[in-house]
């Protein structure tokens, strides 16, 4: 095998672990056959680290780093693994360990891919379902309830038998009871109160929630409140997912949560095309060819693990 055709099998290689890597359900065994992997040659893990960085594996940074890549890498597939190089060696020196710091991968509960959740925390009532790829932590030991959603979409009933604060991002929700519904995207959380009350902190700034109000917050701030679509909010209960006007951007990172793999939108103005519909979440393949027949979009399957979506 000619070195070029080795680097290109070692970074189809770096692709397929990264992406299986990122299901909230990954098996103990594959970390360590990846460990494993990484520790055969020194460029596993430069591969791996430039896997991440062109797919963007820290949170709100896959949009602005494809729009920012210049036009003629953008076609070259070859041409994207090279702006990297430079920041590797940092996780080659760390052996990987990099992967494992995302604090979704110690949360208390998790659901994988396609797949949902009900979660009793306490005998006090308090309870999470949880939606596809999602992660929450829960701390019921003390005089109040504190629980964090690391990623994904819940939805959380909490008796008011005791405080309760919900942190999401850098938003906090105190209360003493309420029933909520919480969707943490890569920039951006919503929530919806559904039962009872709750004062939402983001920012600086504070806003009281009533049943029937929701509010949404990240780069842009706090909005709301506003009236919560309680179909909406919970429509993946039901196997569906509800979208209206929201940028593609943000489909994809939905239905990736049941698909699973990297859908990769390869510029910010494609990533902003507006969306509206009802999807059924039982066959996100058949989701991404409607987008694709509707919209102004070309779509691409490198393999399983990676979609490119791209102006059509």
């Amino acid at each position: 095998m000619s070195a070029e055709a080795a680097l290109t099998r070692i970074e189809e290689q770096a692709a397929i672990w990264f992406t299986r890597s990122r299901q909230p359900g990954w098996p103990a065994a594959e970390r360590q056959a990846l460990a494993a992997w990484l520790a055969e040659d020194p460029r596993h893990a430069v591969a791996l680290r430039e896997a991440a960085l062109l797919w963007g594996a820290l949170d709100g940074q896959r949009a602005a780093m494809a729009a920012g890549l210049p036009q003629g890498l953008q076609r070259s597939r070859r041409g994207l693994w090279r702006p990297a190089l430079g920041l590797a060696g940092a996780a080659a020196a760390a052996g990987g360990a990099f992967w494992w710091s995302d604090p979704a991968w110690r949360a208390d509960y998790r659901s994988g891919t396609g797949e949902r959740r009900v979660v009793e925390l306490a005998p006090d009532g308090s309870r999470a379902e949880l939606d596809a790829a999602s992660a929450l932590s829960a701390d019921l030991s003390g005089p109040s309830r504190r629980l964090v959603l690391h990623a994904g979409q819940a939805l959380l009933t909490l008796p008011p038998a005791r405080p309760f604060e919900v942190i999401a991002g850098d938003g906090r929700l105190t209360g003493t009871g309420a029933s909520l519904g919480l969707h943490r995207r890569a920039d951006r959380v919503s929530v919806a109160l559904l039962e009872g009350s709750a004062e939402l902190l983001q920012g600086g700034r504070r806003l009281l929630l009533e049943r029937g109000q929701a509010a949404q917050y990240g780069p842009a701030g706090l909005q709301g409140p506003g009236p919560a679509d309680p179909g909406t909010a919970t429509a993946w209960r039901q196997d569906q997912l509800i979208f209206r006007r929201a940028p593609l951007g943000e489909v994809v990172q939905d239905l990736e949560r049941y698909r699973g793999g990297v859908i990769l939108i390869t510029d910010r103005k494609t990533a902003e095309i507006s969306v509206s519909g009802a999807f059924s979440t039982r066959n996100p393949d058949a989701v991404l060819n409607a987008i694709g027949q509707t919209l102004p979009v070309r779509i691409r399957q490198i393999a399983h693990y990676l979609v490119v979506i791209s102006a059509g």
